[in-house]
């Protein structure tokens, strides 16, 4: 399945970009490295266009190479100077209609002469292209798709070797792997006074691996462009080691970015969470096995796997009837309409890729300036509006984040009720062990 690029183009009369915009829409790109693919979603915009940045990918600003286009670059670079300069990576000045003109011409013999001068006075990447023969189509898709971070690399020599799972968790008592469990723990306020991480070697990190998380890490790297580190060690059988991130969570540094970065980093994890969306299933629960587990369900207990989506909706639906009928010490809630448990009949049922609990500690920022994704152990094809209810969860996460929440996953205030009395009797149908079959069995 290719990954969507959105790309929105700007430019005026005679600056190619129609022509450029219907050479790009539904073109497939193959990155050769790594033979994955990408599919442009290619839409014309004006350079005034609200939402400009949450509804695109990149932006690509036009101009006709066969005519006085001077001021028109400049015009782009003030547009991304006083508007977008911390985004400015995601725009790129385009040159086009290349194949109009004669062979001889410096634009054709010579056109990183003219871009790399683009570049240098309006900090903006450029390239050249002619559209209606594809005259560097393929070098500017090159430059759009975004980096693959996901690309699996070999093991260095430099790492340690672990046989097995013993010589793994004695590598957490090395003073190193303590002391980074400790700041972890810190920051957490963990009441145990430690957390489930240990970093065993400078670039390895440990923690007890989840029936699906190495799985659910594998199929995110595959399927997403969502930087997530690369599992190693794929033969343990009760740890997870990946590859260190050197950084900080957002735990640990959101009240020091400035208002402006948290926007930013708000914007990221929306693409994420647009980009997840557009992997989905016929069946809900996790990836491998549809099982259901996790902090928005039961996190010891498991329940289905359900035979699709309609048994899915009924149980949840059963579940929060159940829980509201134990809300008998609560008067206002017992004394609430039943009707208020019934879902919106436009409530989104799909089930798309979802992480299930992006917090502030499930978000690394790397030193580098990437914005990482860890902890997948629970996520699954679920509703789109799950995803907003795991992050919900966080009642004390400070209001800079969680003012983001709706930004971020959607709105989903009208389901917050039936989730409340839906998490009361959540383990109602659960098993101490997961099943192999459907459940529940045809009647």
């Amino acid at each position: 399945m290719p990954t969507d690029i959105r790309i929105s183009i700007l430019g005026g009369p005679g600056t190619g970009r129609t022509t450029l915009c219907q050479r790009l829409n539904e073109y497939v790109y193959l990155r050769l490295s790594d033979g994955h693919r990408f599919r442009f979603l290619a839409q014309e915009a004006d350079m005034n266009a609200s939402g400009l940045m949450n509804e695109s990918d990149a932006i690509l600003l036009t101009f006709g190479l066969d005519t006085d286009f001077g001021d028109l670059i400049n015009q782009y670079g003030k547009l991304v100077r006083h508007n977008y300069w911390e985004h400015r990576k995601a725009f790129y000045v385009i040159g086009t209609k290349q194949d109009s003109l004669e062979h001889n011409s410096d634009y054709v013999r010579y056109p990183g002469r003219l871009t790399t001068m683009i570049t240098l006075f309006t900090s903006i990447d450029s390239a050249i292209v002619g559209a209606l023969r594809g005259n560097g189509i393929e070098e500017l898709c090159c430059s759009v798709v975004p980096p693959d971070v996901n690309k699996d690399t070999p093991d260095s020599v430099d790492l340690p070797a672990i046989p097995d799972d013993n010589t793994a968790w004695t590598m957490c008592d090395l003073p190193e792997a303590v002391a980074y469990n400790r700041r972890l723990a810190d920051y957490s306020n963990s009441i145990f006074k430690s957390a489930p991480t240990w970093k065993i070697a400078p670039t390895l990190i440990l923690k007890r691996l989840d029936p699906s998380e190495r799985f659910n890490n594998i199929f995110v790297r595959a399927h997403t462009n969502i930087p997530v580190p690369q599992p190693r060690y794929l033969h343990l059988k009760k740890a997870l080691i990946t590859d260190f991130i050197p950084g900080s969570m957002l735990l640990a540094c959101w009240d020091s970015l400035s208002a402006f970065y948290q926007f930013r980093i708000a914007c990221t994890l929306r693409r994420y969470v647009s980009q997840m969306r557009r992997i989905t299933s016929e069946r809900p629960g996790s990836i491998d096995r549809g099982l259901v587990k996790g902090h928005l369900f039961e996190p010891d207990l498991w329940n289905g796997p359900f035979r699709d989506v309609e048994t899915f909706r009924n149980w949840i639906q059963h579940i929060a009837y159940t829980g509201w009928i134990r809300s008998d010490s609560d008067e206002s809630d017992i004394n609430a309409s039943p009707s208020k448990l019934k879902f919106p009949p436009k409530c989104d049922w799909t089930p798309v890729l979802t992480h299930c609990d992006l917090s502030l500690g499930n978000v690394m920022l790397s030193d580098d300036g990437i914005l990482w994704v860890i902890d997948w152990a629970y996520s699954g094809f679920y509703p789109p509006w799950l995803e907003s209810m795991g992050m919900r969860r966080y009642d004390h996460a400070p209001e800079s984040w969680k003012q983001w929440y709706w930004f971020i996953t959607g709105s989903s205030s009208e389901i917050n009720f039936i989730w409340s009395h839906f998490m009361k009797a959540v383990a109602t149908s659960a098993s101490d062990l997961p099943r192999d079959d459907y459940w529940p069995s045809p009647v």
